[in-house]
């Protein structure tokens, strides 16, 4: 299903003289699996290049879809966005042959210095890859978990392309490449600039709907069919305990049988024969007693199991009624899901089938616990100025966005996740390079995992963008952590194990403010 070497041969033969020279106007993300270029040149005008690396549809094309633009951008678009937007498509090529396609573009940065990078799509194995890499060949960000002969290769890693596998013989066999395998339907308009592009927009693009259509039903049977498994279950035990508190009458004719034979109870008796007034022919009964309790006792602990079970009743034949009702409301979605729903047909469902989810109850509280809600992370720089970072991604809001004043300086590593670090400033006094330098540090750091700090050796390197508090805002509705800046300016890092050994010995563990 995904594209061979030859289709995307003809494809980059295509493509390239139309995006080479364009500028890159923007970066969106479509989901987990597709990414598109905005491009604008006066020859070409504007142009939509999707790369996509979902299961089985591997490609890339220009495509006459508008891209989606999300309020908040996931974590590989804004990375791609920051080194990407505002530059040229230097050059789109086919990588050895191979199913590797690789999009180098430059920018100029606000000192005027050329800037180069490269978005490398992986169309090889079951899935594929998108990889953001700066000139250095280092990777800067990946589309998903990037992995190297079993070895997890993370951002500030070398780059190399995936090694040539050998091609299916009846593929190569196919010779020149064509294009007769299209639907009539897929047929571009005769007037279009990139025909075969098109058609292969569109084809892959039905082709992709299909495929998740199907998806969404198989995991919607799946889902309907554990509710109603366990709704079925659940009701089946419900009623084994509702025949249970119905049959909890017995104990109120034991307590009044007890109650009528008080006189003859002591303590330390096993047992009584007593007349069994409820039952016709007055015939005698045995009735079990506790010999440690005393007469009154064993009396009062019969109705308390009659008044215990009667006010079980009710409760159980509501939850019976609720289990019933939602395994048959169950059962019918699975029964309408059993054909082939359109799109329309299967939101409907869905959307059906949203209140059904089994939620489970909430957790019992062991008592009150009491937590000590740790404030950022506090170091000292060099120059004796106070530097914060933020824990997480709500402390990050919380550190930028209300603790920290206009003019503390604010860093945060370019195109990838990690801690905010604010450096505490006066107004009108410039921060040192030590302490922006020490400042940039703790920013990289805070960005990797706990594996890579604690893995042998630290040997990342980084962009880290900074700027002013005043100079930040944030977008609405926008997740938390994520911050907008008007402008900014970047420093290029490595970790540096002599400095941040120097930071972490001032290390104060702030509670609160």
């Amino acid at each position: 299903m995904a594209l061979t070497s030859e289709e995307i041969s003809a494809l980059v033969q295509e493509c390239a003289p139309l995006v080479e020279g364009a500028r890159i106007e923007n970066v969106h993300q479509d989901g987990r699996f597709n990414v598109y270029l905005t491009l604008y040149s006066q020859a070409s005008g504007k142009l939509s290049l999707l790369l996509a690396t979902r299961p089985r549809f591997q490609r890339f094309c220009l495509t006459e879809e508008r891209p989606p633009a999300p309020a908040a951008p996931p974590h590989f678009c804004e990375a791609a966005r920051s080194v990407l937007r505002g530059g040229r498509v230097e050059r789109l090529r086919q990588v050895s042959g191979d199913r590797i396609l690789e999009i180098a573009a430059s920018r100029k940065t606000e000192t005027g210095r050329a800037e180069t990078a490269s978005l490398v799509l992986e169309m090889i194995g079951g899935r594929g890859q998108l990889v953001l890499v700066d000139s250095q060949k280092r990777v800067i960000a990946s589309l998903h978990l990037l992995r190297r002969g079993g070895a997890e290769i993370s951002p500030g890693d070398p780059y190399r392309f995936p090694e040539p596998r050998a091609q299916n013989p009846q593929i190569k066999a196919l010779g020149p490449i064509s294009w007769r395998y299209l639907d009539e339907a897929d047929a571009p308009p005769l007037d279009s600039k990139a025909p075969l592009s098109f058609a292969t927009a569109r084809r892959y693009g039905r082709l992709e709907a299909e495929e998740e259509l199907r998806e969404r039903r198989e995991a919607l049977l799946g889902s309907l069919r554990r509710t109603h498994s366990h709704a079925a279950e659940l009701a089946s035990k419900v009623r084994e305990d509702l025949r249970a508190a119905e049959a909890g009458k017995e104990h109120l004719e034991r307590g009044e049988l007890l109650k009528s034979a008080l006189g003859r109870l002591k303590r330390g008796m096993e047992s009584i024969e007593i007349e069994n007034f409820f039952a016709e022919g007055l015939p005698r009964v045995r009735i079990d007693l506790d010999p440690a309790l005393s007469p009154q006792q064993n009396l009062e602990k019969h109705f308390k199991r009659y008044q215990k079970t009667r006010r079980a009743l009710p409760v159980l034949a509501e939850r019976l009624t609720r289990l019933e009702a939602q395994a048959a409301q169950a059962r019918k979605l699975l029964d309408a899901l059993e054909g082939a729903p359109s799109v329309e047909e299967l939101a409907r469902i869905e959307s059906a089938a949203e209140g059904l989810q089994r939620k489970r109850p909430p957790a019992r509280s062991k008592g009150p616990k009491v937590t000590r809600a740790l404030g950022p992370r506090r170091f000292t720089s060099l120059d004796g100025m106070e530097v914060l970072v933020g824990r997480n991604a709500k402390q990050n809001d919380e550190l930028t966005l209300k603790m920290a004043r206009g003019n503390d300086v604010f860093l945060h590593v370019a195109g990838r996740a990690g801690g905010h670090v604010i450096i505490r400033s006066a107004e009108g006094k410039q921060v040192p390079l030590e302490t922006l330098l020490d400042g940039a540090q703790l920013a990289l750091y805070y960005s990797l995992s706990e594996r890579q700090r604690s893995g042998p050796g630290l040997h990342a390197a980084g962009e880290i963008d900074y700027t002013q508090v005043k100079h930040i805002r944030k977008p609405k509705g926008a997740r938390p952590g994520l911050v907008l800046l008007s402008t900014h300016k970047s420093l290029r890092v490595r970790i540096e194990p002599e400095r941040l050994a120097r930071l972490q010995d001032t290390a104060r563990d702030g509670a609160g403010n």
